[in-house]
């Protein structure tokens, strides 16, 4: 799975590195790549849990969701509990992981 989330500049990025570190492990989410980017972060990630990655990593951004309009955040993180981009790529050797 590849996941792509918005992030709002001005908070520490390491606050949203802690939240994924914590909410992962509690779900059992693997991440097995990230890039960080100043608005955005991309992550490959996998889970043995059918749950994992939306709860795993869910949690996370509605917590840093939660972070950003503590400190004023912008609206696109207001309007929704958290706002986040998905996409699912499966491919023919998905079986061999």
């Amino acid at each position: 799975m590849h996941l792509k989330n918005r992030q709002w500049d001005n908070l520490n990025i390491f606050c949203y590195i802690d939240l994924m570190v914590e909410w992962c492990k509690h779900f059992n989410v693997k991440i097995w790549s990230y890039y960080l980017m100043p608005n955005h972060t991309h992550l490959i990630a996998v889970s043995a849990r059918s749950d994992g990655l939306v709860s795993g990593i869910g949690e996370a951004h509605i917590r840093y969701a939660r972070m950003v309009n503590v400190h004023g955040g912008f609206a696109a993180v207001k309007r929704g509990a958290y706002f986040v981009h998905h996409r699912v790529y499966t491919h023919k050797y998905q079986e061999k992981l």
